[in-house]
């Protein structure tokens, strides 16, 4: 009786078969053969008639369609007269499965042919020196001309590539990222050996990140982290830059927060999503039992409409933040509010009564989170205790209407120093003192004369 309960008896019969094959036909030339390091061609073809080669493939592709346990108790018994030799059945079953899996018919099927009846040998190119055989950190390239491709890169340690008919060769596309791939996930795909590194990073650090998907700019990814009391979702924030930049720098990239950093492309926010709950009874104080939105709901919403335009320094801290707030850039120019509108400041995304909450999408991605939390939880603090009211829900386009927000650093802090209420809220040490610092930094970038004065006044005016 066979002790392995996964062979039956045609496996088994298989079995014995390969079995004195490799004793009458294999292991008399080991020694030659391990002398030479020649493969025999002869005793390849005659292991093809056996059916001995890829068992596994489907027969439109000339293999049995026995499934890999055939395949494997094949390799068994060669392996048991000449383990290197057997390495032929292995390379073959590996490759075999990727080109009849991933390979266009037409182009892998006399490969497959020939493959499968011992009279080619296909070797795989997958280790790199640096790499080793880390298929999610390879370097070469891969890049399409016309009809052809050109491969840049190195391989090493490629098993049988000097008797090798064709090669499986891994490596990335080299495709350009241009970005307009808007909330893929298989758009990232060139970044896996950064992303898994970043991804191991944050579940050691405890950092909640959420999910990953391609963002509408080049090379823009857009992060999500679970929710969580504001302090420690800005303290997990902090962390995450931080390990976001060591990580891209241990890759060989460069990785920004910087608002918007390319001209035609969109800028990144740091979009806040802010509902509250009652200390005591754990229930968001949004939502009636019966369902629908609270009166502090919409004070709420009128305060962060009144206040955002005053606390932009805070949500929009540098020079180059006001770039990116311009109209049709996906980014706000206002602080309307509508449902799950997102050419609005302010926006409700769809929920149940026990998630309702906010989106506030006005602060970039280059904010201290610390202080953009606090800027957006003051506002609507503000509007519930003055019960204020917020204007009628956007239900068309939000940048078809005018600009709300400073439009640079110098109007932001002067809104700023003379609202009164955000003084009694963050107190007026704190907001003298920060804006100290921002006109500092505004005067010092007002002392740099830029590239477009000198092309276009420097020999012109």
């Amino acid at each position: 009786m066979n002790p392995n309960p996964y062979i039956d008896e045609d496996l088994q019969a298989l079995a014995d078969t390969a079995r004195r094959f490799a004793e009458e036909r294999v292991k008399p030339g080991f020694l030659e053969r391990d002398q030479t390091r020649d493969l025999d061609r002869v005793l390849l073809r005659e292991m093809g008639e056996l059916g001995f080669i890829c068992p596994e493939l489907p027969e439109q592709f000339g293999g049995l369609g026995l499934g890999c346990l055939a395949a494997g108790v094949i390799h068994e018994e060669i392996a048991r007269a000449d383990l290197s030799f057997s390495y032929l059945n292995l390379l073959a079953s590996l490759n075999g499965q990727i080109l009849s899996k991933y390979g266009n018919p037409e182009v892998v099927g006399p490969w497959l042919q020939k493959l499968t009846k011992g009279e080619a040998i296909c070797c795989i190119a997958l280790t790199e020196p640096r790499g080793g055989s880390d298929a999610a950190n390879l370097r070469l390239r891969i890049e399409r001309e016309g009809d052809f491709y050109v491969i840049n890169g190195e391989k090493t340690s490629i098993s049988a590539a000097d008797q090798a008919d064709i090669a499986v060769v891994f490596g990335r596309t080299g495709k350009p990222e241009a970005g307009r791939q808007s909330y893929s996930i298989d758009a990232v795909n060139d970044f896996d050996p950064f992303f898994l590194e970043l991804s191991r990073f944050c579940e050691v650090h405890r950092l909640g990140v959420e999910t990953l998907i391609h963002e509408a700019g080049a090379g823009q990814m857009e992060i999500n982290f679970t929710h969580g009391e504001p302090m420690d979702l800005a303290d997990r924030v902090f962390l995450f830059k931080r390990t976001v930049r060591e990580t891209a720098l241990r890759h060989g990239i460069f990785a920004t927060f910087m608002a918007k950093p390319m001209e035609a492309e969109p800028g990144s926010a740091m979009h806040i999503h802010q509902s509250i709950l009652d200390a005591e009874t754990k229930q968001n104080i949004f939502s009636l039992p019966d369902g629908s939105a609270t009166p502090a709901f919409h004070h709420y919403i009128a305060g962060l409409q009144r206040y955002v335009p005053q606390i932009m320094p805070m949500l929009a801290p540098y020079v180059n933040s006001y770039r990116r707030l311009s109209r049709f850039m996906s980014a706000p120019i206002n602080v309307q509010w509508g449902y799950d509108n997102r050419t609005c400041g302010i926006r409700v995304p769809e929920s149940d009564a026990a998630n309702r909450r906010l989106e506030n999408r006005v602060p970039g991605v280059d904010v201290n989170p610390y202080l953009a939390m606090a800027a957006t939880l003051g506002a609507g603090y503000l509007g519930m205790v003055e019960k204020s009211l917020p204007s009628e829900p956007m239900k068309t386009s939000a940048w078809d209407m005018d600009f709300e927000l400073p439009s640079h650093m110098e109007d932001s802090i002067r809104r700023m120093r003379e609202c009164e209420p955000v003084r009694d809220v963050f107190g007026g040490a704190f907001i003298d003192a920060f804006l100290a610092v921002k006109e500092l930094e505004y005067a010092t970038y007002n002392r740099v004369i830029s590239s477009w004065e000198r092309e276009h006044l420097l020999l012109l005016v």
